[in-house]
């Protein structure tokens, strides 16, 4: 494999370095106070997994494709494919993470089918994959127990199959496939309080806008706004029940610009406005109401 062409400022304590020809990985520990920054650009396609611990932000940029701000945390993936220039900040980093250099040729072992090539893979900015995560925690345990060749071989195939196949492809029934479906409903979560926009979400899944609204309503049912509307009022209901928090503050950390704005979306969402809600429901634990209009249809 090529010398990367790599510009590191992040301390890193290696516990475990498994090599194969056209294939590396390492587990390290990274622990830093305050900011620093690096960038990347390799011979080699890069995937970096959390094991274990966080950063208080992780901000990371690629050409082309638009900015991301998220703590990391076991789970995170990161896709860099060779010949791609990333830049990365980092907030206090404090973790475990698995970071493997895989060439095409490695890659090629994927393939179905050796005339289709090896498969490439696609950008992915620090998103969370519970999956991902249990293969790489299988491959450390692997690699530090002194496992065969074979078994750790195994491992990588199926970790750089599941990551490869997946991602930015529209699953047989026309909807997103389920690990991309997984990448945008969790920025949404991570990203309530923003003006979130169908281009940031539409490049979690690696498709255009249009091709990508359609295939979100085919997965779930309706269109991204009308999802995203949902998650913020499920998080106002949830802040709502714990009572005590002013108004003002959980309109700002559901994304609205001020409480008046919150207050008319809340009572056209769910048929009362937030003080009632929360003086009629919030006392009850684990209540959270369908709206008056979905109650009224559902009896129709």
């Amino acid at each position: 494999m090529a010398d990367d062409i790599n510009v590191y400022r992040v301390p890193v304590e290696t516990l475990l370095d498994v090599r194969f020809d056209g294939f590396r990985g390492t587990v390290g520990r990274s622990r830093l106070a305050g900011e620093t920054i690096f960038e990347q650009l390799e011979n080699s396609h890069r995937i970096f997994i959390t094991l274990e611990g966080q950063s208080r932000a992780t901000v990371a940029e690629i050409d082309d494709v638009p900015t991301v701000r998220r703590a990391d945390r076991p789970g995170m993936v990161t896709v860099v494919p060779a010949g791609v220039r990333r830049r990365v900040l980092l907030e206090d980093p404090d973790f475990l993470i698995l970071s493997l250099w895989v060439s095409d040729g490695f890659l090629s072992h994927c393939a179905d089918d050796e005339a289709d090539g090896p498969p490439r893979p696609a950008i992915v900015q620090n998103v969370r994959n519970h999956w991902s995560l249990r293969l790489a925690q299988a491959f450390r345990q692997a690699g530090a127990g002194g496992a065969s060749a074979m078994e750790i071989q195994t491992l990588a195939f199926a970790l750089l199959r599941h990551l490869t196949r997946s991602e930015g492809r529209l699953s047989e029934s026309g909807g997103l496939d389920p690990l991309a479906l997984g990448r945008v409903l969790e920025l949404m979560q991570d990203r309530l309080a923003d003006n979130l926009t169908l281009t940031e979400l539409a490049g979690e899944a690696g498709l255009g806008v249009s091709a990508f609204s359609r295939a979100f309503a085919k997965s779930v049912g309706t269109s991204p706004y009308r999802h995203f509307a949902a998650v913020r009022m499920q998080r106002a209901k949830e802040l709502l029940a714990r009572g005590g928090r002013p108004l003002a503050e959980i309109a700002g950390e559901t994304g609205y610009a001020d409480q008046a704005h919150f207050t008319a979306a809340f009572t056209r969402h769910t048929g009362y406005s937030p003080g009632k809600w929360r003086s009629e429901f919030g006392t009850i634990p684990g209540f959270l109401p369908i709206s008056r209009k979905t109650a009224l249809a559902r009896l129709a």
